[in-house]
C-alpha cells in the first residue's frame, strides 16, 4: 500500500529518493525494512512512498515518527511472507535556515544483533579497522 503525506509544490526541494529492493523470504513474520533519516536545516513538506512491482510486491509503508514539519523521519516497510520489498521513497521539503550542526556518531558503542565479526580480527591499518561481517 502506498504511503502519501502531505502536499507536492514546485517549489519543495527533493531532500532524498531512495530504491528499496529486497527479494521476498518464506519466513511466516516476512521481512522489514527501516528507512530512517535526518536533513538537518531542511523541514519536510511531502513524503511519497509506492511499491514498484503490483504482482510481487506487497509492501506496506507506516510513519513511526517524525515526518510533516519536522526534519527526521522514520519509515517502517514490511513485507508478508513471500512477498518482496519493491517500493521508492521520495522525501520533499523546504529549507528553514536553521542550519544545525549534526554531532558525529560514537560507533564504538553500537552492537547488531544480526552481525558478528569473525573469530580474528585483522590488524588495524592506520586510523581505519577492516571487518568482514557473516550473517548467523
Amino acid at each position: 500500500m502506498p504511503l502519501e503525506v502531505g502536499f507536492w509544490k514546485h517549489t519543495l526541494k527533493n531532500l532524498d529518493s531512495a530504491v528499496v529492493e529486497n527479494k521476498p523470504v518464506s519466513m511466516s513474520e516476512g521481512q522489514v525494512y527501516v528507512y530512517e533519516n535526518s536533513f538537518p536545516g531542511y523541514t519536510v513538506k511531502y513524503i511519497h512512498v509506492d511499491n514498484l512491482a503490483v504482482r510481487t510486491c506487497g509492501a506496506r509503508a507506516s510513519l513511526k515518527s517524525g515526518g510533516i514539519g519536522t526534519s527526521t523521519l522514520l519509515i517502517i516497510l514490511h513485507a508478508d511472507a513471500n512477498q518482496e520489498i519493491r517500493s521508492v521513497v521520495d522525501i520533499w521539503g523546504v529549507e528553514d535556515g536553521k542550519r544545525s550542526t549534526v554531532l558525529p556518531v560514537n560507533f564504538n558503542n553500537m552492537k547488531s544483533m544480526y552481525l558478528q565479526p569473525p573469530a580474528e580480527v585483522p590488524a588495524k591499518f592506520g586510523a581505519r579497522q577492516i571487518f568482514e561481517f557473516s550473517i548467523f
